[in-house]
């Protein structure tokens, strides 16, 4: 299971798909080839988080 591509672990999910899949690796700073195993302990936090509905402590602006 470390081997696995996070992306294409968040791919097997239902209701996620290849755009909301790209936003999510995004917002949390995971490149599309990262395996499950080379995550940091901040963008294990960050994805569990957001996959939970919870909003992470380190939120992007908004807007004006």
């Amino acid at each position: 299971m470390q081997t696995a591509k996070v992306a294409d672990l968040l791919l097997a999910l239902p209701k996620h798909g290849p755009v909301k899949v790209d936003k999510l690796l995004s917002r949390c700073q995971i490149a599309p080839a990262k395996t499950v195993g080379g995550l940091s302990q901040r963008q294990r936090e960050e994805l569990a988080a957001l996959l939970a509905g919870r909003a992470p402590a380190r939120d992007e602006p908004t807007g004006p």
